[in-house]
C-alpha cells in the first residue's frame, strides 16, 4: 500500500501532471493546483529520446504522443550556412533509439486527459501561498482562501518554483548559462531539403518537421545576452536576423513563412541543480523545480516524467514518508546531475567554437550513460 493517501502537486506542467498519473495508478488521490489559466496553450514542440520515451510508455501516454507527434531514429547531421554537411554522417552505431517529438500543447492534453481519468482534482488560476508543517500533515494556504491538508506536497511548479522559495529561500536560484533560445513553429508542411542543424556565425538553428499538424518545429541557439523582456516584434525581428545569415535552400523556404503574425519565442537558457536532499519534511520538489535544464541534452521533460514515476515506486516500496522521500533522491539525484551539468558542459562548448563532432560525440556518451534503467 502507498505510504500517502492524498497528496497535492503544485504545478500542472508535464512534472504535476506526470506525478497525478503516476500517483494515481498506485492509488494515491492527487489534487493539482495549476497557477495558469485551462486551456492556455504551452509552448512549442518538446523532442523525448530512449529512456524518456520509455518514461512516456511507463505513464501509458506513449501510443497517444506516438499517434499526435512523430515517432522516428534520432540522427544528429550537421550542415552549414550554404547547407553543405559540416562532417561525415554519424555511422550507424552512433544514430540515436527511437525518439518522439510533439507539440506541447497537445502532449499537455494527454497528460490533463490521463490525470483527471485516474481521479486527479486538477484546478487552474489557482496556486499555494504557505505552508504549514504539523507533525505528517502539511497545511496548504491556497491564493483563494482556502486550506488543505495533505500527507505529502509536491512543488512541481516549474523554473522559478513558488514551492522551492517556500522551502529554501534564495539559496537555490537560476544561472544563466550564456546562451538563448528562440522557438518558432512555423506554418506549413515539411519543406524539401535536409533537417537538423544548421551552423553559421555563432547561431545553430534546428528544425523538427511536425507534418500531422502543419507545422516545423524551429529553434536557433546563439550567444546573446540575456533579454529580461521582448516583445513580440522584437522576437520576429531577432529571428528573421538569425534565418537571414543562411543561403541553404531549406532554411531560406523556412525564412518566408515567417510573417508578422508569427508567435516567437526568445529564452535565456537558465539551469539549477537543488542540492540533495530536494524535501524538507513531507514536501518535495520535483521537475525544473529541483533541476532544470538547458535544452542541449532534450531531456528536461524526460527528467520529470522519471521524477513522477520513480516517486510512486518509492511511496508505495515504503512504510513511511520520510523513507519514501529519501529512496527517492537515492534514485534520482546523481543520474540529473547527469542531465544538468551536461546541459551547461555543451553550451560552454557551443561558446568556445568547439567542433561539432565533438559536441556529438559527448551528447553520445551522455545518452549511452541515460539509457541505463533509472
Amino acid at each position: 500500500m502507498p505510504c500517502v493517501n492524498k497528496v497535492l502537486i503544485v504545478g500542472g506542467g508535464i512534472a504535476g501532471l506526470s506525478a497525478a498519473i503516476a500517483l494515481g495508478r498506485k492509488g494515491v488521490a492527487c489534487d493539482v493546483a495549476e497557477i495558469g489559466k485551462s486551456g492556455t496553450p504551452v509552448g512549442a514542440a518538446i523532442t523525448f529520446h530512449g529512456q524518456s520515451v520509455r518514461a512516456l510508455d511507463g505513464l501509458g501516454v506513449l501510443a497517444e504522443c506516438k499517434r499526435l507527434g512523430e515517432f522516428y531514429v534520432f540522427t544528429v547531421n550537421n550542415y552549414d550556412a550554404t547547407g553543405r554537411p559540416i562532417d561525415e554522417p554519424p555511422p550507424a552505431d552512433r544514430k540515436g533509439p527511437p525518439t518522439v517529438s510533439i507539440f506541447r500543447p497537445l502532449l499537455a492534453e494527454v497528460l490533463l486527459s490521463h490525470a483527471q481519468r485516474l481521479g486527479a482534482n486538477v484546478q487552474f488560476s489557482i496556486s499555494v501561498q504557505h505552508l504549514d508543517f504539523d507533525g505528517d500533515i502539511v497545511g496548504a494556504h491556497f491564493t483563494d482562501g482556502r486550506i488543505g491538508r495533505y500527507d505529502l506536497v509536491i512543488g512541481a511548479d516549474g523554473l522559478h518554483s513558488s514551492v522551492r522559495r517556500l522551502l529554501f529561500g534564495d539559496a537555490v536560484c537560476p544561472a544563466y548559462a550564456g546562451q538563448t533560445s528562440v522557438r518558432w513553429m512555423a506554418d506549413g508542411p515539411p519543406i524539401d531539403g535536409p533537417t537538423m542543424i544548421y551552423r553559421a556565425r555563432g547561431v545553430y538553428m534546428l528544425s523538427v518537421p511536425l507534418p500531422k499538424q502543419n507545422l516545423i518545429y524551429v529553434a536557433t541557439v546563439s550567444n546573446r545576452d540575456p533579454t529580461d523582456h521582448v516583445d513580440d516584434n522584437q522576437a520576429r525581428a531577432i529571428l528573421a536576423d538569425q534565418l537571414a545569415i543562411f543561403t541553404a535552400p531549406y532554411v531560406v523556404a523556412l525564412a518566408k513563412r515567417l510573417t508578422a503574425d508569427s508567435k516567437v519565442i526568445v529564452r535565456p537558457f537558465e539551469w539549477l541543480l537543488t542540492p540533495d536532499p530536494w524535501f524538507r519534511g513531507q514536501t518535495l520538489l520535483i521537475g525544473d523545480a529541483a533541476h532544470a535544464t538547458t535544452a542541449q541534452m532534450s531531456a528536461g521533460g524526460g527528467m520529470a516524467m522519471e521524477d513522477a514515476l520513480v516517486l510512486a515506486e518509492c511511496v508505495v516500496g515504503a512504510t513511511s514518508v520520510s523513507a519514501a522521500l529519501g529512496a527517492f533522491m537515492k534514485r534520482r539525484f546523481e543520474r540529473v546531475r547527469l542531465v544538468v551539468e551536461a546541459g551547461v558542459n555543451i553550451c560552454k562548448f557551443e561558446q568556445d567554437a568547439v567542433s561539432p563532432k565533438v559536441i556529438d560525440s559527448y551528447r553520445q556518451e551522455v545518452l549511452r550513460r541515460l539509457a541505463l534503467p533509472y
